[in-house]
């Protein structure tokens, strides 16, 4: 016959829970119980590309970078943020047309955020500069067609 002792006068009016207790002898202990405990839970570790210090990884992540602050940095970057800069701008920069339109870009840019240039006309600029650019990967352009086209703007 099923009992519920949950249902018994006697337990009714309380909140009980189970729960794990570790009582550890020695520090080597700990550290099999955490183990343990990241097997369990499918956690990995890696070694962070931009610190070399390791991170855990849960599940099947991809990533490459950890969370932590990175030192001596003024605007509190982390690992993460500064390697997704790096891999954005390496894979940015490989074309040399996209080296010509960035060089020339950050030179207006610079412009028009001291008042040498309107925003209008830089914005017309960039969205042209773009198309060119664009059209010089994909080779309906030279590179020397593109960059002659950038001097004369």
């Amino acid at each position: 016959m099923p009992c519920d002792f949950l249902q018994h006068p006697m337990w009714k009016d309380h909140d009980y829970a189970l729960t794990q207790v570790f009582y550890p002898q020695t520090p080597i202990e700990i550290g099999d119980y955490f183990l343990s405990l990241f097997l369990q839970e499918d956690v990995r570790f890696k070694i962070c590309k931009n610190c070399g210090r390791y991170f855990a990884v849960m599940g099947k992540s991809k990533r490459e970078y950890c969370t932590r602050i990175v030192e001596n940095s003024r605007t509190l970057r982390t690992c993460m943020n500064i390697g997704a800069a790096r891999l954005y701008n390496s894979t940015r920069a490989q074309h040399p047309a996209r080296k010509a339109y960035m060089k020339v870009y950050k030179t207006l840019n610079s412009r028009m955020r001291a008042n040498r240039m309107t925003k209008e006309a830089f914005t017309l600029w960039s969205a042209e500069a773009r198309k060119k650019r664009d059209d010089c990967i994909a080779e309906r352009i030279t590179l020397e067609q593109f960059q002659e086209w950038l001097s004369s703007h």
